[in-house]
């Protein structure tokens, strides 16, 4: 392997270090990734995926695109096939001519900011023939205008949840326009109440007993002077509450009978449409239990009852809208337990030092990495004694059948006690990609992280407890403990997790307690988290209820 070709590479990229030999190209640096796949797949249905195709071993093209923006690449990637028919082939020295052809054609990509670099080997020929049939030359990926309008949106709904959790007054017109879109995980809900109100307040007519004792007397009486239908009279009662009028009742008798009901009952006429109207009590003596029962009869003005009497009600709504996170516990209101990040860093400020921060920044943790900057904003310079940070995305959106553990990318490092240096940085982690599929590069965020500063103490690792760690196969190699902070154990916690920090030593910690015996657990030993009991079986946690919380 010739030294001028790994320099001639070195020069032509951007940002590429100064490398001493050739060995040291079979590794990640910055600016470049190599990737070995069995075979590339060019996604040509694609309006953001640009293809310069090259002969299998050839740097020169005949297709050149046009078309999109630089400022708009997202990544190059330089794709060829790892099979040489000669020892004394040289595929650096055929890369760094391929890429000098690329510069010619497209200058203004030697200088742009924010490309990423890939070389992907193609492993799955081993013939001339066969490897020719392989897509050779590069790929060039633009961010679509879905994505510009997603990071836009994604970079409002992060300040959202950093006021929101700082205390701030939020934007409900920005959570509205987002939750119609259906762009984000908030969506708005809302609840209707129904009430009934009486338009009138129309009463009917009562009497009052001024003498019970008397009752019986006054029934005898009564009964004695009713004439047509025995046991049976009316009183008219005015809109003063006086009886005007007696019927049923002899004549001679009439007055009698008038002047025994003043004695022994008090009147209220009837209301109608919030005025007095005349009403009938129709008297009626029985022989049964209850002797005496009487009801009122509301009377227009004619002296006719009034049949429409009943109330008339008008139903009223009232409209109550509200906006949930359907990434807090249970889709409830928001916003759950977002609030573990600041709970747990209040409680383990002073405890904590020197270590090394590390954060997954994929789409699901919006709410969480509110309360994580809510936090350093508040404390960064003051309380905090971590000032080395690592954000991860898993992969800068790559395609998922290109993720190799340990090998991913899509991790960011800074050391800063500045809080918009903090904010920017995961934010370009954030637009940098999303995560594609569920899994997520834990450890291999954690090993960049001790790379860049081998002296922190301990790690703070603060990950979604649905997206298990697709390299937990290298926890062996992170020889510091883990502070682990899961985002999203409403209905448990991912048991993988609890298997990595026993294995790693270090301590879990939910929003009300740290737990910090989880290597120290022996077979058939029990431990309560959150409600819920997790055992020692074979060696390894699971949730003692057998419904073990499991995410691949």
């Amino acid at each position: 392997m010739k030294l001028k070709s790994v320099l001639a590479w070195a020069i032509l990229l951007p940002g590429f270090p100064f490398i001493a030999n050739a060995q040291v190209l079979s590794k990640e640096a910055h600016g470049l990734k190599r990737i070995e796949t069995e075979r590339f797949i060019p996604k040509y249905e694609s309006m953001d995926h640009f293809y310069i195709p090259m002969d299998f071993n050839d740097a020169e093209s005949n297709k050149m695109p046009s078309g999109f923006i630089v400022e708009d690449v997202v990544s190059v990637s330089l794709i060829y096939t790892q099979f040489k028919l000669s020892e004394r082939f040289d595929q650096l020295e055929l890369n760094a001519r391929r890429t000098r052809e690329l510069f010619k054609r497209y200058p203004e990509l030697k200088g742009a900011r924010d490309i990423r670099w890939y070389w992907i080997a193609q492993t799955g020929c081993s013939d001339p023939g066969t490897c020719r049939d392989f897509f050779h030359g590069f790929e060039i990926r633009t961010r679509s205008i879905s994505e510009k309008i997603a990071l836009e949106r994604e970079s409002r709904l992060l300040d959202f949840y950093t006021d929101m959790s700082s205390g701030k007054e939020v934007d409900t017109d920005y959570l509205d326009s987002l939750s119609q879109t259906g762009t984000s995980s908030i969506v708005k809900r809302c609840d209707t109440l129904f009430s009934t109100v009486a338009l009138h307040k129309n009463t009917y007519g009562v009497i009052k007993d001024l003498q019970p004792r008397s009752k019986a007397k006054f029934i005898r009486k009564a009964r004695r002077k009713t004439m047509d239908t025995p046991g049976q009279f009316t009183a008219i009662v005015d809109s003063r509450n006086k009886v005007i009028e007696v019927e049923g009742v002899s004549g001679n008798d009439s007055l009698q009978m008038l002047n025994l009901l003043n004695k022994h009952f008090r009147f209220y006429s009837s209301r109608y449409e919030r005025k007095k109207v005349f009403t009938r009590f129709e008297f009626h003596l029985t022989d049964g239990p209850d002797p005496l029962q009487i009801h009122s009869i509301p009377l227009h003005k004619d002296g006719s009852p009034i049949p429409e009497f009943e109330d008339e009600y008008k139903t009223t709504e009232k409209v109550t809208c509200y906006f949930v996170d359907t990434l807090s516990p249970g889709g409830g209101r928001m916003f759950g337990d977002h609030i573990v990040i600041q709970k747990v860093l209040d409680r383990n400020v002073n405890n904590w030092r020197d270590a090394l921060i590390v954060t997954d920044v994929t789409g699901s943790m919006y709410p969480y990495l509110g309360q994580f900057l809510a936090w350093h904003q508040l404390h960064l310079k003051t309380k905090s004694k971590n000032h080395d940070f690592v954000f991860f995305n898993d992969g800068d959106n790559m395609s998922d059948y290109l993720k190799k553990s340990g090998k991913v990318g899509g991790t960011y490092y800074i050391k800063t006690t500045n809080y918009t240096e903090l904010k920017e940085q995961l934010t370009h982690a954030q637009h940098m990609g999303g995560g594609g599929d569920g899994p997520e590069n834990n450890i291999e965020a954690v090993l960049y992280g001790i790379a860049k500063n081998p002296n922190v103490k301990e790690i703070i690792m603060i990950a979604d407890n649905w997206a298990t760690p697709r390299d937990l196969e290298f926890i062996d190699k992170v020889k510091k403990p883990i502070r682990l902070i899961l985002c999203g154990t409403y209905s448990g916690f991912n048991v993988e997790y609890l298997n990595m920090i026993r294995k790693n030593g270090g301590s879990v910690h939910t929003i009300e307690e740290d737990l910090m015996n989880l290597a120290e657990l022996n077979e058939g030993e029990t431990i309560e988290i959150q409600g819920r009991n997790y055992v020692v079986r074979g060696g390894q946690i699971i949730n003692d209820d057998e419904r073990t919380v499991r995410v691949h």
